[in-house]
């Protein structure tokens, strides 16, 4: 009986070891969320009672964190300095995955203010330098909505290496001004995106961010910036005043590698400073707008600026709308720039402008485009107020303020415009022709004087052509007029501006008919008369016989009974006044 006591305790303690070994043996990764070291025991459910429902779900095996309605605030740091909503220092890169709108709301940690160096909503590891085998940095991807709101010093999202967001809908709030602590510009500042190294916004996603930091909201330290197939909407408007009185700014997006804009991606920017970056490219069908209020809308510091293939790009800058030290190249692309105090592009080495569509407005004290060497422009249409510095012109049409001119044959590369109060002028040897799928839209005057004028495309005329225009295109803001004269002459087709009038032409000739109007419809016209054209018309002359009558000699007409006889003036003048004095009198 002893023995069998003795075997059943040792049995029990055999038991309630493997109970303890076996709640030891839960795993805990270098990751917290809401302030809950992630484990194996709470990856199903990790904020457990602290929410309803399963908001935040961990996969292990794939390092991916998934969010579904939740909201975080609570921070948690590993050493101090840096604190995180979402605190990663995991071997991999972290997956964010958003299936259900969620936020993360960044506040005042409450401790150890002086040392600390930044506050995120969602931070991999910034401490030191990532070992060999270790990737820091973040995937943020979903189908859903995540906001942050950042409210302290630091950044929405920060990764020591990569952050690539994608597909889903990302809004960053950055309401946290800067504390300048020298006249350097040294201090804490906020920022909504941060990488170390590469920063790639791609495949469908949205990031839409509000920032009043002086430092630039979507930042690449190192790396490139990589925009593609996304869209991105940035503001930020702030202007750190520093110790010394000057201003701090933030460019919107920043890279100290490059900015790549690419694909069908929409961009805009609107910053105390503009895009910046070593070389700026933006190609595909990509539309960017950028617009700085103290400086210029894109700066290139050290490389080249490019505009490729369709891309569409507006640059507005207080001084300068495209500022590039390595050179300016636009092949295919719409520019539209503006430089309120200085020129609209200036690259301080080459400016190429080929099979583009350029419009450029400088402050009028300078060139709308300049370069410190050569400006070629090339198969293009460029439409300046104040003109191109020392440019050679090829196959292009130049228009500076109210004149226009082709060089050569001309290809109209895309959509343009002629502008109000503006006449381009077709001298001979010199053609324009609108291929198909491009539309020229004139508001002002063409004269075709020898030279040809083509549309084989859409040609939207709201003001004066004169001279004949050739091709098979579409009119969509015209209506012809057919005139028949039904004399034997070529019936004549006039083009007019829908809405205006159309003077009829002044009467025909017939031999043996008298001419009675022109008649369209129901209504017959004088000659000469105008009328208001809505549609397309045509006018054709009436015509009335003349009797047919032999010329005879007159007859010797009859005497008078009562003939007159020539008087002189004095007579006839006397006796005017007697009558008259005879009427006075009674």
């Amino acid at each position: 009986m002893k023995r069998k006591i003795l075997m059943l305790a040792l049995l029990t303690a055999v038991f309630a070891l493997l109970l303890c070994v076996g709640a030891a043996a839960a795993d805990e990764y270098d990751l917290w969320v809401n302030g809950v070291q992630v484990t194996s025991d709470n990856a199903a459910d990790v904020l457990g009672n602290a929410d309803e429902g399963a908001t935040v779900k961990y996969d292990a095996a794939t390092n991916t964190l998934t969010l579904d309605g939740a909201e975080l605030s609570v921070l948690h740091t590993y050493d101090n300095q840096y604190y995180g909503v979402i605190l990663a220092r995991t071997d991999d890169p972290l997956t964010v995955n958003v299936i259900g709108d969620s936020k993360i709301t960044v506040g005042d940690p409450g401790e150890n203010a002086d040392s600390i160096r930044g506050v995120c909503g969602i931070l991999h590891d910034e401490t030191g330098f990532a070992p060999v085998n270790k990737t820091w940095s973040i995937n943020l991807t979903g189908t859903a909505t995540l906001d942050i709101e950042v409210n302290y010093f630091g950044s929405g999202i920060r990764a020591h290496e990569d952050v690539d967001i994608e597909k889903l809908t990302l809004n960053i709030n950055v309401n946290k001004t800067d504390d300048i602590t020298d006249e350097y510009g040294g201090g804490k500042f906020s920022e909504a995106i941060r990488a170390n190294d590469t920063l790639t916004i791609e495949n469908g996603a949205t990031v839409n961010v509000n920032s009043v930091s002086g430092t630039g909201p979507i930042y690449s330290e190192n790396g490139d910036l990589v925009i593609n197939d996304a869209t991105v909407n940035v503001t930020s408007l702030a202007g750190i005043e520093l110790l010394d009185g000057s201003k701090l700014g933030a460019n919107p997006i920043i890279s100290y590698g490059d900015v790549i804009i690419s694909g069908n991606s929409n961009v805009t920017a609107k910053g105390y400073l503009g895009i910046c970056g070593n070389n700026i490219q933006i190609s595909g069908n990509a539309v960017v707008d950028s617009t700085s209020t103290v400086d210029s809308a894109f700066w290139v510091p050290t490389g080249k600026m490019t505009i490729t293939d369709n891309a569409q790009v507006t640059a507005r800058g207080f001084i300068v709308g495209i500022n590039s030290s390595g050179g300016v190249e636009i092949t295919g692309g719409t520019l539209k720039a503006c430089g309120e105090t200085n020129y609209a592009i200036y690259s301080w080495e080459d400016l190429i402008i080929k099979n583009s569509i350029v419009e450029a407005m400088s402050d009028p004290e300078y060139y709308s485009i300049g370069a410190t060497g050569a400006v070629d422009i090339d198969d293009s249409w460029v439409s300046s107020n104040n003109g191109a510095y020392d440019a050679a012109i090829n196959n292009s049409v130049e228009i500076t303020g109210s004149t226009g001119q082709a060089y050569g044959d001309v290809a109209l590369p895309g959509d343009a415009i002629v502008p109000e109060g503006c006449v381009l002028v077709l001298n001979e040897g010199e053609s324009l022709t609108i291929p198909e799928g491009v539309t020229l839209t004139n508001y002002g005057t063409i004269q075709v004087l020898g030279g040809s004028f083509t549309n084989n495309g859409t040609y939207i005329d709201y003001g004066k052509t004169i001279g004949e225009i050739k091709g098979s295109g579409s009119f969509p803001n015209n209506c012809f007029v057919t005139v028949k004269s039904g004399n034997g002459a070529v019936d004549v087709v006039y083009r007019v501006v829908k809405g205006e009038g159309f003077t009829l032409p002044e009467a025909p000739q017939n031999s043996g008919y008298i001419f009675l109007g022109w008649r369209s419809g129901d209504a017959t016209y004088r000659a000469g008369e105008s009328v208001d054209i809505t549609s397309n018309a045509t006018f054709t002359a009436v015509w009335g016989n003349l009797p047919d009558v032999k010329p005879s000699e007159p007859e010797t007409p009859d005497t008078p009974v009562f003939p007159f006889y020539d008087v002189t003036a004095r007579d006839w003048y006397t006796a005017w006044t007697w009558a008259y004095s005879l009427r006075t009198t009674r």
